[in-house]
């Protein structure tokens, strides 16, 4: 990590290095070149968000598409009845656009086929920042082993024949040709062969079966009250501290927070309220007008979701307050576009009443 270029609530900073980096979107997200994410993606109230198998091999198919299209590497992932793990390293294309494409598609095409409206996934995705040194092979082998742990997969042999991780591109590659099989491969080893066996062994230790909690969220807590070690004892608590979660050691937590804390005036600044603001008003909205939630940042002409923006637009603008550039990022548009979308939304006939019902939400 030599050099960071950090984009925090629209506003750009630039430190005196050179070379990676880093984009955080305004909701609790960090990310830099060549850094490695573990994300997630659940459906809505733990809903079906894979129907049959053919809804599979099309989010697969689509996975693969937006690797070739954005450059993202995917070192592992895993396709589960409600849930996705991808384990990415990003590129010169952050990953908050990596997974609006992935899920924008798979919600848009879910609900065509099975003509349903409203949410598919639920809220946005959660993604934790890794270190990549002692962590990337745990992690591989977490997400490559949860259709085992759910008893959809009888045991880790039989693995080998299953489609829906990234496990069968190691041990039998060809079917999923994006997928960055050297980069697993090269964890275990100097040379193919060795690396195979070596990571065969590696899958079926026993050692890396607990742990799931701390892989899934993270050990460390950047928030405004510095750094604070994640407790996996089932019982949160560390949602309203937490600006973002890192996997790895407390040196690796520190070096980051040490970079937000220099490019954001010394300090990180509690924005759980207004988090949990906007993404009240984002969810009133595509339930208003029945889209799902991941089109509002689509760029869409469809009527329906042209008036569910005009309408977030308004509020996020007016009722929060946030900056007309934050909301052109937040919902994939252009500042003027925000601006006039909010002005047409308040000429409106129904303009009032609507506001007023998402006002008394939102604040009683």
């Amino acid at each position: 990590m030599q050099q960071y270029q950090i984009h925090f609530k629209g506003v750009d900073k630039t430190p005196d290095s050179e070379e990676n980096d880093i984009t955080m979107p305004r909701i609790h997200r960090i990310d830099w070149k060549n850094a490695l994410h573990h994300v997630m993606a659940r459906g809505i109230e733990k809903s079906v968000i894979f129907r049959s198998e053919q809804d599979k091999e099309s989010f697969a198919d689509r996975l693969g598409n937006c690797v070739l299209e954005t450059g993202v590497s995917v070192i592992a992932w895993c396709i589960m009845p409600n849930h996705i793990h991808i384990l990415a390293i990003t590129n010169d294309i952050p990953l908050s656009k990596f997974m609006q494409k992935l899920l924008t598609g798979h919600a848009v095409h879910f609900n065509k086929k099975y003509s349903r409206t409203g949410y598919l996934f639920q809220n946005r995705y959660r993604s934790i920042l890794v270190q990549s040194e002692g962590y990337m092979h745990k992690l591989v082998k977490y997400i490559h082993l949860n259709p085992v742990k759910a008893n959809m997969v009888r045991s880790v042999n039989c693995l080998d024949s299953y489609p829906w991780t990234s496990h069968i591109e190691i041990a039998r590659p060809g079917k999923y040709p994006w997928q960055d099989r050297k980069r697993v491969l090269s964890e275990f080893g100097s040379d193919e062969a060795s690396q195979l066996v070596a990571y065969n062994s590696f899958m079926r230790l026993e050692e890396y079966y607990q742990n799931d909690q701390m892989l899934e969220n993270g050990n460390f807590a950047l928030g405004n009250h510095g750094i604070q070690t994640i407790e996996h004892n089932g019982k949160g608590g560390m949602e309203s501290h937490a600006q973002f979660r890192i996997l790895g050691e407390r040196n690796f937590a520190e070096r980051i927070y040490r970079i937000i804390q220099h490019q954001n005036n010394g300090h990180l600044r509690n924005r759980s309220k207004q988090h949990e603001l906007i993404e009240a008003i984002l969810g009133f909205v595509s339930k208003e007008w029945g889209i799902p939630y991941e089109m509002l940042s689509s760029g869409s002409r469809v009527k329906a979701v042209k008036q569910a923006r005009e309408c977030a637009s308004y509020a996020l603008l007016n009722l929060i307050g946030i900056k007309l550039s934050d909301c052109a990022k937040l919902l994939g548009v252009t500042p003027e576009a925000v601006r006039q979308s909010a002005l047409r939304y308040s000429t409106r006939s129904d303009y009032h009443s609507v506001i007023e019902e998402l006002s008394n939400r939102l604040y009683n």
